[in-house]
């Protein structure tokens, strides 16, 4: 984990003196992480001193982030406010206007999490008979379960597809985009969401955009959130979604692990290099 922390500081870290200290991961550990992911966690501990917050929704991390999503996230009847619901209602007309008349789109849900961020932009495109069908992709197998579950009772009707992906090292398969009849590489316009500030989970973001770059068509889109102006400055105080991140996602995954939490610090800074909110 990083340490001294500065107000708004740049990238890279200020890092401390390491304590030498062995991690003895559980047998859940490895049966939830894949060889290459156990590398890159332990390449991040090495090099940077820090989970990566992309694997902290796997297993039960899944779980701990749908339960406080839907206490917390979803807008209620008195007035509380979702970045990700709110982006796709206003923007709704440019998006729609972008498709041609008469045809019909792919929603690529990178990052799909428990999908309930696309439910009423869904609804309102499949109003006016436009979704093809919907993909949902995440590096959770726990949340694309949530987000069939939920889809599926949502929109029964229309095909759901799902496969387990991590956006920051390979871009989106073609095989997803096949006929199922013909087995031809379906051209089909798409409209790539990458939501919930999810850019900020990935170290490599310039590798992000060239796989979303190499996954798309010319007649393709990209919606993704960011953090900016009041969400992008720091006051000392955890709380919120950093408090939720550390107290039980990072509390779960660190577990697993086998890190103290006497070695732990959480860090929330803005790089105003990349305009990312980071989490570490």
């Amino acid at each position: 984990m990083a340490q001294n922390f500065h107000c708004n500081s740049q990238l890279p870290f200020d890092i401390s003196p390491a304590i030498s200290r062995t991690a003895k991961p559980s047998s859940e550990f490895y049966s939830l992480f894949s060889e290459e992911e156990v590398s890159g966690i332990i390449h991040a501990l090495e090099v940077r001193r820090e989970i990566p917050l992309k694997y902290s929704y796997k297993g039960r991390g899944a779980k701990i982030w749908n339960d406080f999503y839907l206490k917390h996230a979803i807008p209620r009847w008195y007035g509380r406010a979702n970045v990700e619901i709110d982006l796709l209602k206003d923007n709704f007309k440019y998006l729609n206007s972008n498709i041609k008349a008469g045809d019909r789109v792919n929603i690529i849900d990178v990052g799909a999490g428990n999908s309930y961020p696309v439910k009423k932009f869904i609804r309102k495109l499949n109003q006016l008979e436009k979704v093809n069908k919907y993909i949902a992709l995440d590096i959770s197998e726990e949340l694309l379960h949530l987000s069939k579950s939920n889809f599926k009772k949502w929109f029964p009707l229309i095909d759901f597809l799902s496969s387990t992906i991590d956006i920051e090292s390979s871009c989106v398969p073609k095989s997803l985009f096949q006929n199922q009849a013909s087995l031809e590489i379906d051209d089909t316009a798409k409209i790539f969401l990458h939501l919930g500030v999810t850019i900020g989970n990935h170290q490599n973001r310039d590798e992000v955009f060239k796989n979303f770059r190499d996954s798309m068509g010319k007649n393709d889109l990209l919606v993704f959130t960011n953090e900016t102006g009041s969400n992008s400055t720091w006051d000392g105080i955890v709380r919120g979604g950093c408090k939720y991140h550390v107290e039980e996602v990072y509390g779960w995954v660190k577990k697993k692990i086998g890190i103290k939490s006497e070695d732990c610090e959480l860090v929330r800074k803005y790089d105003f290099k990349t305009d990312t909110g980071l989490t570490h």
